[in-house]
């Protein structure tokens, strides 16, 4: 059996069990190939790719940050407060926030209120008359 005779679920495993085997160091591939049904031409490739990625990719440490971050994440201990979601972004980005939520509130107060004119009578503009 060639390996496009594989389903898709047994290429995974056979591929998986590869891998297993590159990483474990046990590189007898004769077993994979008698469970598997397929020729050894077939996997050479497969297992020099893992054998590469596997030399090529240094295992690294996620920081302390990064794990108390997914730690609350996962227990679903995030912070509750409304505005918590806003001290994730860049401080000029909260500072540029900040003032358009302020220059927002002036204009609205200032149209809420038309100034009167000296007689007493509210200036209408001509469109709303």
């Amino acid at each position: 059996m060639s390996h496009s005779e594989l389903s898709e679920v047994q290429s995974q495993n056979l591929l998986d069990a590869i891998t297993q085997s590159v990483l474990t160091g046990h590189l007898d591939l004769d077993p994979l190939l008698d469970r598997y049904d397929v020729e050894p031409e077939e996997i050479t490739g497969f297992v020099q790719i893992i054998s590469r990625l596997e030399h090529t990719y240094e295992p690294c440490e996620p920081s302390e940050k990064f794990c108390a971050t997914l730690k609350q994440e996962l227990l679903g201990n995030m912070d509750e407060s409304r505005f918590a979601h806003l001290r994730k972004f860049p401080i000029r980005a909260q500072i540029a926030a900040g003032v358009a939520a302020i220059a927002a509130g002036f204009l609205f107060v200032s149209r809420r209120k038309p100034p009167a004119d000296d007689n007493g009578e509210v200036d209408i503009p001509l469109l709303q008359r």
